[in-house]
């Protein structure tokens, strides 16, 4: 066995135990990022060739490459190059293929961490009247109004199909389909409005106007050319209005972010909840919110301080005594 037959080897094992596909793809993808960086170094892809070294020397590659649309020009997949690398050599190593894992000693790759900043009001406001000067305005209002009210991936989004989405339910079927497991109920609309409010009414519009062939795959969301509307397409198409609305860094996750902090200042402390209805985050990114969150009910705190709102005079007025207090006073002066 080489690493190109412990990577099949892998990808057969990840699927036989029921890994979600866009795990297996990222493994898989990873896994030959690195068989190519021996390749081009020479290096013959024995299974001695997964070592310190290598990983450490394929890192240093694989940051000189171009990423013109990688999170932080590739520092980020860098990253999951060494922790996929790390799985790839503990799976292995318990499949019996090492005795020892040979990257147990190998540290993880640390990336500076950046404010995971959501929208201002007024950039959530700017960014939605720009749906209006967009190419596709009813469907890039709906995906904008979606991932707004949601917090779901730009992914996610782009691969819902007709029959994930409920209408009369109120609720979207989000994640992996069959064999794929790892499906998640997210609940869409304002509960307090009859016609589930301005993210119902988009989509009631948009199914409406949207015209479908077989070229959509019944997805919903579809590029100009009726052909599905991919994850890259998505974020374009949010990364436009940003330049529309003049936003800066506008983006999708920006919209995951936004949700998920306006979440915990309306249910504190609800960080299951949040989980249940955005999928999967890190205990990091959720920590990231959490003190969004806390930092934005603290200043409402302030704002709603009664002791500033209600005692508006310079200090407290002298407040006569009751006539019942004189007269006690009285009594015990005689």
């Amino acid at each position: 066995m080489d690493l190109k037959d412990a990577i099949s080897f892998h990808q057969l094992t990840a699927a036989a135990e029921g890994l979600a596909r866009a795990t297996q793809r990222q493994y898989l993808h990873f896994e030959l990022v690195f068989l190519r960086y021996l390749d081009e170094q020479g290096i013959a892809p024995t299974l001695e060739a997964l070592n310190e070294t290598n990983v450490r020397s394929a890192l240093l590659w694989y940051r000189q490459l171009p990423h013109p649309n990688a999170s932080r020009n590739g520092e980020i997949g860098g990253q999951i190059l060494v922790d996929i690398l790390h799985l790839f050599a503990r799976f292995l190593e318990r499949e019996g293929v090492f005795a020892d894992d040979p990257l147990r000693k190998l540290r993880r790759v640390k990336v500076g961490k950046r404010l995971r900043q959501p929208f201002t009001q007024a950039e959530v406001i700017g960014l939605w009247g720009a749906c209006r000067g967009s190419q596709q305005p009813i469907r890039d209002e709906t995906l904008f109004l979606l991932l707004l009210d949601t917090g779901m991936r730009i992914g996610e989004a782009c691969g819902l199909t007709l029959d994930r989405v409920h209408l009369e339910q109120r609720l979207v079927v989000v994640g992996e389909d069959a064999k794929g497991k790892r499906q998640r109920l997210v609940p869409i609309g304002a509960t307090d409005k009859r016609d589930g409010g301005r993210t119902l009414r988009a989509l009631r519009r948009y199914l409406g106007e949207r015209n479908a062939d077989s070229r959509s795959s019944g997805r919903l969301f579809l590029g100009r050319d009726g052909y599905p509307l991919e994850a890259q397409g998505g974020s374009q198409a949010i990364e436009r209005l940003g330049q529309i609305a003049n936003v800066k860094d506008a983006g999708p996750h920006r919209l995951r972010h936004t949700f998920a902090s306006w979440y915990l200042v309306q249910y504190p402390g609800d960080e299951l909840g949040l989980r249940r209805i955005i999928g999967h985050c890190s205990k990091e990114v959720l920590a990231d919110y959490v003190h969004f969150a806390q930092s934005l009910i603290a200043e409402r705190a302030g704002r709603a301080s009664l002791a500033e709102q209600w005692l508006t005079s310079d200090g407290p007025s002298p407040v006569p005594l009751l006539d019942y207090d004189r007269s006690r006073s009285n009594s015990r002066s005689r």
